[in-house]
């Protein structure tokens, strides 16, 4: 699977690994978000590992991440998704589920899923996240 980059402005979306600054997730994922409190920094690298990622920039600088489980057939699941709060509030969260949802080896997945606790916060993705082709959704 080829690299891909999105560009808005100032700030990419990137999905090669090694640009990723897995420090700086680690960071965020232990210390700032309610959902991965405690993951050890291992844990980290190897969900990487085996995942496709979406890095998050302003130049070179990493300010977001997510990145999708998925047999990139049937099921894919958008987890870790976050944008640090310097950089909220312009739309980057939604453009960042956008270029997951319609990337060209997730675009054709049956079903995607992105779950919150908050749903308040919620972005609406209703458009590409929940599709289904089949009444069973498989």
């Amino acid at each position: 699977m080829a690299d891909t980059e999105y560009r808005r402005g100032n700030y990419s979306i990137n999905t090669e690994q090694a640009k990723l600054d897995v420090p700086f997730i680690h960071g965020f994922l232990n210390e700032s978000s309610y959902w991965a409190r405690g993951r050890t920094y291992a844990k980290v690298e190897q969900s990487i590992r085996h995942s496709l990622c979406f890095g998050v920039y302003v130049g070179q600088r990493q300010i977001g991440f997510a990145r999708a489980v998925t047999d990139y057939t049937t099921f894919a699941w958008l987890c870790d998704v976050f944008i640090v709060d310097s950089h909220r509030k312009l739309g980057l969260s939604k453009w960042l589920v956008e270029c997951a949802t319609t990337h060209p080896d997730l675009r054709d997945v049956a079903r995607f899923v992105l779950t919150t606790r908050t749903p308040t916060n919620c972005i609406d993705v209703t458009a590409s996240s929940t599709r289904s082709r089949t009444p069973n959704g498989g």
